[in-house]
């Protein structure tokens, strides 16, 4: 608590600091604006005076030359209490970043996001489970068809069963005709689904990233490797 104390105070002292750096760049900006008009004003008032303008008397030059000093001093006065103020704020500043990141040293530290990470993979373990023991149960059903498939003397591979003379289409060729096998499969061993672990993971985390809004992208790299990539969906 008295971490989260001093931030708070640095912080206020800071924003303090700034307000008075702020208000010191608003009144030196105003005064250089002054700054710009005395010589204006002087440039036009010499003008008119150059040109013949008898309108202009000895009290309009004077006053509007004396301007000139007078305003570009306040313009530097001001620009000094800019630097200054500057040179106060900049210690506060720098204490009340200092404070701010010792406050929060635990979660830049990516301690919660470790331990967010941990809770994450053991729930993310505990719901793949099932689909995991589905896969391997669907892998094993697949070996058995194969199984059934090599025994019925059928190639799995294009639907050939074997014979004595070598593989013959199941259904009857007119190059090789074998009534005797001429009836086909009721099932291609190719109409078959197949997947891997890796496949049914790499969908099922896609499909639960895209309900957050983010897209999954694995892809090869070079130097041989695998790429994971997770962006905002469009």
């Amino acid at each position: 608590m008295e971490e989260v104390d001093q931030a708070t105070a640095s912080r206020e002292a800071w924003q303090l600091a700034q307000i008075a750096r702020q208000h010191a760049e608003a009144a030196h900006v105003e005064a250089k604006a002054a700054e710009r008009v005395a010589v204006e004003h002087y440039a036009s008032v010499k003008r008119r005076n150059d040109e013949g303008d008898e309108t202009v008397s000895s009290l309009d030059l004077l006053t509007a030359q004396a301007d000139l000093p007078r305003t570009r001093a306040l313009a530097e006065a001001r620009w000094r209490a800019v630097d200054e103020a500057q040179r106060v704020e900049a210690p506060l500043l720098a204490r009340c970043v200092a404070d701010q990141v010792e406050a929060n040293a635990d979660a830049l530290s990516l301690c919660d996001v470790r331990k967010a990470q941990v809770s994450a993979a053991n729930q993310i373990s505990a719901a793949l489970a099932p689909l995991v023991r589905e896969v391997n149960r669907h892998a094993a059903l697949y070996a058995e068809a194969a199984q059934m498939f090599e025994d019925a003397g059928v190639d799995r591979y294009n639907d050939y069963r074997r014979t004595p003379g070598g593989l013959t289409p199941i259904e009857a060729d007119a190059w090789q005709p074998e009534p005797e096998y001429a009836q086909p499969l009721a099932i291609s061993f190719g109409d078959i689904p197949t997947t891997t672990i890796g496949e049914a993971v790499k969908t099922t985390l896609a499909e639960a990233l895209a309900v957050l809004g983010y897209q999954l992208a694995i892809a090869s790299s070079y130097p041989p490797g695998i790429r994971v990539e997770v962006t905002e969906l469009p």
